[in-house]
């Protein structure tokens, strides 16, 4: 399976990271590319879709016309909040990882807004170029009464 991040990402955000107990961490990067590609389904493509005249019950979103480095700090985010929520105690009690996983949470939730705001770069004509959508240029028609 292809992911938007690997160990070495990780390690730039959080040095010791994989001396924390979590050695394997692919299974970290494998969710997160997936919960990333459904967010970008559901808060992006479907929204997005028909200004391309193309109908998201119809075609599914297609991952491999994103491009993919755009989304490498924001699936770090969300494989350091999985991992640390896998290192938590099983208690009530919130604990230092627990406090990890809800800073990565809420470093996730900043750069998904911040990638839906900036536009998100598709393939849309399966021609090997991707846009963003903030550059189509919107045309509105006026109706005169």
């Amino acid at each position: 399976m292809a992911n938007y991040s690997v160990d070495t990402d990780l390690i730039k955000f959080r040095p010791n990271i994989l001396n924390n107990g979590a050695y394997d961490t692919s299974w970290a990067h494998d969710e997160a590319y997936s919960l990333i590609n459904t967010s970008l389904e559901a808060e992006w493509y479907i929204k997005e879709a028909s200004n391309h005249n193309v109908d998201p019950s119809v075609t599914a979103m297609d991952v491999t016309r994103l491009r993919a480095t755009q989304f490498k700090h924001l699936s770090v985010y969300k494989a350091l909040e999985l991992i640390y929520v896998s290192l938590t105690k099983d208690t009530p009690l919130d604990d230092g990882f627990y406090s990890w996983a809800a800073h990565f949470r809420k470093e996730y939730e900043a750069e998904l807004n911040r990638l839906l705001k900036i536009g998100i770069e598709y393939d849309w004509d399966n021609d090997g170029i991707t846009q963003a959508d903030k550059f189509i240029p919107q045309r509105r028609n006026l109706e005169k009464c």
